[in-house]
């Protein structure tokens, strides 16, 4: 089954994505944990005995050496999921650390679609299922016509949603479900990351209860704040995977 890539709109890009099973991580803003939970759930996958890939279309903010164009977020996939190249996790980078539309505006570089689509189908081919990781939030726009909530809809993939544990979760939050439910695109999970430290206890105390009743969705875990979940940190460490959060994705599997 082929998939075309169609936005909001209507527009229809001349490109095709195969049909999966997994997840696609998406969020309610930039540097909220969707690294740490996409690694963090192929990983746990891989170890439960499944053929599990991981994919990050576009990555933004990379460094540049040699030519090369290095991503943290594709080395921590790849350390999370050795047996796909790290060139095939994440086949699109720019340097600029902004959204790919305007990269594109800034590097007169465009967004790769066919490298995008081919990359998909070789690690979809080759796994039980797909752990996809987004880029910021589920509206960022991609290129000119495409946003991320029109990859997640021709991928066809329950997404996952990744919502800050501090003041302003809220609104960012619920606007998050709103646009996944107007546009019928299932929502697996909705986790919690406190992914600083706590400044206003009262606000990450009360967020997720909030959130679960005004939309009706459950929330699936609250990620406590743990300085060891940074990616730069389990890039480097020894002891990755016993500094992993553990994520309680048996009871959506």
């Amino acid at each position: 089954m082929v998939i075309s890539l169609c936005n909001l709109s209507g527009y229809s890009l001349d490109l095709d994505f195969v049909a999966a099973k997994g997840f696609f991580v998406t969020a309610t803003d930039t540097g909220v944990g969707k690294t740490l939970v996409s690694g963090t759930l192929v990983h746990q996958l891989i170890n439960s005995g499944k053929k599990a890939g991981v994919f990050k279309p576009v990555a933004s903010g990379c460094s540049v050496e040699g030519g090369a164009y290095l991503s943290e977020d594709a080395e921590f996939l790849h350390k999370c999921c050795p047996w796909l190249s790290e060139e095939l996790i994440c086949p699109c980078r720019f340097e600029p650390p902004v959204a790919p539309m305007a990269a594109e505006m800034l590097t007169g570089k465009l967004v790769n679609w066919k490298a995008i689509s081919g990359a998909y189908s070789q690690i979809v081919e080759k796994s039980d299922l797909v752990v996809v990781e987004g880029v910021g939030g589920i509206m960022v726009p991609l290129s000119k016509d495409i946003l991320v909530i029109d990859l997640v809809a021709a991928m066809k993939l329950p997404v996952v949603i990744v919502a800050h544990n501090s003041l302003g979760t809220i609104s960012h939050t619920i606007s998050t479900i709103k646009m996944c439910r107007n546009h019928n695109i299932d929502i697996a999970a909705v986790i919690m990351n406190q992914n600083q430290p706590c400044v206003n206890p009262q606000a990450s105390k009360t967020n997720a209860h909030i959130i679960q009743q005004v939309t009706g969705q459950p929330i699936l875990q609250t990620i406590p704040y743990d300085s060891s979940y940074k990616i730069d940190h389990l890039i480097s460490s020894n002891n990755w995977e016993n500094e992993l959060p553990e994520l309680h994705f048996s009871k959506i599997m």
